[in-house]
């Protein structure tokens, strides 16, 4: 009895290690734009790539690689800057043409239009293009 009580332990205990790495649930298009802007609001910005599809994004390359775009261009960091930043108005009605405006709370931004084409890659979707500021991030 002892023996069946501690296997189930032990497959409980690798079931357990192994899901805790593993997303169970997809993330949606609401969630995907909350990741990304979570990582905007970031002062360490090198996991914004991951937001971004990465067989569909033709520069992912140069997104991963922090190339480009120049992420504090468009979003400006430090003092006297403009974090925090969100979107208002967002829609997420039809995926691949997400619309929102970005806002700060800091006197001087002016909002701004933001534009996304999303992508599924399995249960998840990603980011397939960006559009803000006159620059187009795909």
């Amino acid at each position: 009895m002892k023996k069946k009580i501690l296997r189930w332990l032990l497959l409980a205990a690798i079931g357990i290690l192994f899901f805790e790495g593993c997303s169970l649930l997809p993330v949606s298009v609401e969630d995907r734009i909350a990741m990304f802007l979570e990582d905007i609001n970031s002062l360490d910005r090198s996991s914004i790539y991951l937001n971004f599809h990465p067989d569909l994004t033709a520069d992912y390359d140069s997104i991963r690689n922090e190339t480009y775009p120049d992420w504090g261009a468009l979003f400006p960091t430090g003092p006297g800057t403009y974090i925090p930043y969100s979107i208002s108005s967002l829609d997420t009605s039809d995926p691949l043409g997400v619309t929102g405006t970005v806002e700060s709370v800091n006197i001087g931004w002016v909002d701004k239009p933001i534009f996304f084409i999303m992508a599924k890659d399995g249960m998840d979707w990603m980011i397939q293009e960006m559009q803000f500021d006159g620059v187009t991030v795909n």
